[in-house]
């Protein structure tokens, strides 16, 4: 699981390529290397956490199925797999999973397209979290008035996938989304 050479699975990492996205980089103190969320489509299949030497790029997997990473010790990962967070040991001066994952929750909110949990970690292992599985596809852009009226923004759903950063006036907003996912 460890020594896996991610470029099978993922051809486009060595080449740098347009289909292969990089996402919730973690610096693992003391290592030369960084650990990260690496995908070339939307499923959870298409996941994979990866340790990526600050020496010369190259990347190596950790865990397959695996996305937004967090260390909660020196010595044990805590990730997403859908809308479940799992953990497993891990060896921080070889950058390799240790055993085999747990669960540790079921059904926190996720992003559908980056599977990054709606949660906070800390070293001493504890973890707050918002439940509710995984979002995306479907979402609603909405304006909450002082009152507490919501009137959509936009005709139909899309599938943001960030906070709104709206203008010092509140005239205009800028959001992202994946409507046509990765492509």
């Amino acid at each position: 699981m460890g020594t896996d050479d991610i470029a099978d699975d993922f051809p486009h990492l060595r080449l740098l390529g347009d289909k292969i996205g990089f996402n919730a980089a973690l610096a693992v103190p003391g290592a030369n290397y960084v650990l990260a969320t690496v995908w070339d489509a939307e499923t959870i299949e298409s996941y994979a956490l990866v340790a990526v030497s600050l020496t010369d790029g190259t990347a190596r997997s950790v865990l397959r199925k695996a996305a937004d990473a967090r260390l909660i010790a020196k010595d044990r990962l805590v990730f997403m797999r859908g809308p479940t967070v799992l953990t497993v040991g891990f060896d921080a001066a070889r950058g390799v999973a240790v055993g085999e994952p747990v669960v540790a929750l079921e059904q926190v909110r996720t992003n559908r397209w980056a599977d990054t949990g709606y949660m906070a970690t800390s070293s001493s292992g504890t973890m707050a979290y918002v439940p509710g599985g995984r979002s995306g596809l479907g979402r609603r852009l909405m304006r909450v008035d002082e009152t507490g009226k919501a009137t959509p923004l936009l005709d139909g759903t899309d599938a943001f996938v960030s906070v709104p950063i709206v203008s010092p006036d509140g005239r205009k907003a800028v959001v992202s989304t994946l409507r046509h996912q990765i492509e």
